[in-house]
């Protein structure tokens, strides 16, 4: 989280060409707040791995969901940044795309330790 703050605290991404916001360097920016933000999901779930499933997705979804909320609001106040409503769905697509993808690995790994279990 404090790596997400840092990178919204900056004017411009140090490393990234800020000059032409179009096409593919637009392209690769909202891909890269969605994998961003889907990590994020990633690591709270794995940190929860304590919970029942289903709260700790839950839980993993809303604190990541209003990270991203409050980043967006803390880039409305950076100078030569801007907070959008547009960014935060795809933060919160990044989100929900993770989660899926987890949640279908852990259930497919569950059905082949049953598998496993009932031949051996």
């Amino acid at each position: 989280m404090g790596v997400i703050f840092y990178y919204s605290s900056q004017s411009t991404t140090p490393g990234i060409v800020v000059e032409k916001k179009e096409g593919l360097t637009l392209a690769f920016r909202k891909m890269a707040h969605a994998a961003e933000f889907g990590s994020l999901a990633l690591l709270l779930r794995i940190a929860f791995g304590f919970l029942r499933r289903d709260p700790a997705y839950a839980l993993s979804f809303a604190i990541a969901a209003a990270y991203a909320i409050g980043d967006e609001a803390h880039q409305r106040y950076t100078p030569w940044r801007v907070g959008s409503v547009t960014d935060v769905f795809i933060d919160i697509g990044g989100v929900v795309a993770v989660l899926i993808v987890w949640r279908l690995a852990e259930r497919r790994l569950a059905q082949r330790r049953a598998a496993k279990g009932k031949i051996g």
